[in-house]
């Protein structure tokens, strides 16, 4: 069996990621990208509900006064609780991952991070993906296997290739990738806690950091971590 289809058995099979449509996800945000924002409980209370086919998010929680955003990796809509737009900002984030000036940079970049960390093994089916296996990697004692993953434009929501590491389970346990979000940032994304959901297997908790550097990714200071706490897929 390829490293591929280790991988796509160990999140639940191909059939099952495939056939998805929808979820739904109750997630804590925390981290440097939103220290200014820290004082508001419901980043604790985030609720994500997404459309895999048209790559789209409705996000409850960001808004005290109760009205959704809407997430497309191209822009950021405000909704009212009856459905109507309030208004859309496109172009959101001139510098990748700095410091958001407001809400909607803030949801932006948040929302490019929750698709990412809900959807990471979608990408693995589309038949446009191109994978290299480029051989073990020696982590923490352990030996993982990585992956080289180039796709078209936009079906990444942050750049267009990624180098995944997974562990002797398959199970995904980190993401390096630049961000093109206006300048490009390298990144990485450790993954652990994995859960099942759904008969579906992914990691809840995330961490982000800026890559590369002299410290391990573990120990570098986090851009944000995000942890899922329950997640449901149909």
């Amino acid at each position: 069996m390829s490293l591929m289809d280790r991988v796509r058995e160990a999140a639940g099979g191909r059939a099952r990621w495939a056939g998805l449509r929808h979820f739904t996800a109750h997630l804590l945000l925390d981290g440097a990208l939103v220290e200014r924002f820290e004082q508001r409980p419901s980043l604790k209370e985030i609720v994500v509900e997404g459309d895999i086919e048209r790559r789209s998010m409705r996000i409850s929680g960001f808004s005290p006064a109760g009205a959704c955003w809407g997430f497309h990796p191209n822009f950021v809509t405000i909704q009212r609780d009856d459905g109507g737009l309030r208004g859309t900002r496109r172009e959101i984030a001139p510098h990748a991952l700095a410091t958001p000036q407001d809400e909607a940079e803030l949801v932006y970049l948040c929302g490019l991070a929750i698709w990412t960390c809900l959807t990471a093994p979608v990408v693995l089916l589309d038949d446009a993906a191109h994978a290299e296996d480029l051989g073990a990697w020696p982590e923490h004692g352990q030996t993982w296997q990585r992956l080289k993953v180039s796709m078209p434009e936009g079906a990444l929501a942050f750049g267009r290739e990624a180098v995944l590491y997974f562990g002797e389970d398959g199970l995904l346990r980190r993401t390096d990738f630049d961000a093109v979000c206006g300048d490009a940032t390298q990144l990485v994304v450790n993954a652990s806690a994995h859960q099942a959901f759904c008969g579906l297997t992914l990691p809840t908790l995330h961490r982000i950091v800026r890559g590369p550097g002299l410290a391990a990714p573990q120990k570098r200071q986090p851009i944000l971590d995000l942890e899922i706490f329950d997640a449901a897929f149909d």
